[in-house]
């Protein structure tokens, strides 16, 4: 199971703090501009 521990904007980024399994935790990054494109691609 994963689920997410919330996020921040972090300059050109968005910081994606998660935890899985109850385990452990671990912090994806992406580019904001490359989400909204990915997002908005037809």
């Amino acid at each position: 199971m994963v689920y997410s521990c919330g996020s921040m904007i972090h300059g050109d980024h968005l910081v994606l703090p998660y935890g899985f399994a109850d385990v452990g935790t671990r912090i994806a990054l992406v580019s904001i501009d490359d989400l909204l494109n990915r997002l908005t691609e037809r």
